[in-house]
């Protein structure tokens, strides 16, 4: 079911401010930042943004960054919002291996993909996938980049949402490890 377009507008206008308010905390705290920063989120499409199986993939995201970052780090701010669960870590480390080991999260398995790692340096500049010589976020359906796809509405949004749907099926049950055998 489609939301009403009243019930539209207010979405979009809870999601503006939730993306301002993540940016507003995040230039705040790359004001006084000495290590590399990491915010970690869901990316998920559509109006629910936290579908069954999102928490437990943000979570493991969370878990997998924090086991894998070689060096210190402290937990900054976490919470949720209407985009969903979100959380940015400090670490002690050179943020561009830490952009590389992003990227291998957002690909461990194959919900990954719906997880955002987002690394600044200390000195607040972004390093995106191209810094690295990686491609661009490809499409939940389709190997175009998703801005494209997203930019040129490519595909239908009940599409897209079913394939959430399979890729957050193995989180959207009480298992622990999503690759333990049943």
């Amino acid at each position: 079911m489609a939301p009403s377009p009243m019930s539209y507008a207010r979405l979009r206008v809870e999601l503006l401010a939730a993306r301002e308010a993540r940016e507003a905390l995040l230039a705040a705290l790359l004001r006084s930042a000495t290590e590399a920063l990491i915010l970690i989120s869901n990316a998920i499409p559509g109006p629910n943004k936290t579908p069954p199986g999102s928490a437990a993939l943000f979570a493991w995201g969370v878990q997998e960054l924090c086991q894998r970052i070689e060096g210190d780090y402290r937990i900054m701010a976490e919470g949720e919002d209407a985009l969903g669960p979100y959380c940015i870590i400090a670490a002690a480390v050179d943020p561009y291996p830490l952009k590389a080991t992003a990227l291998d999260i957002e690909t461990a398995l194959p919900a990954a993909c719906l997880l955002d790692l987002d690394v600044y340096s200390a000195d607040g500049m972004r390093i995106g996938r191209a810094e690295l010589g990686a491609p661009a976020r490809r499409c939940l359906l389709c190997t175009e980049p998703a801005v494209d796809c997203i930019r040129l509405h490519r595909h239908p949004m009940e599409r897209l949402l079913e394939h959430v749907g399979q890729l957050l099926s193995a989180f959207a049950t009480d298992l622990t490890d999503p690759l333990a055998d049943p």
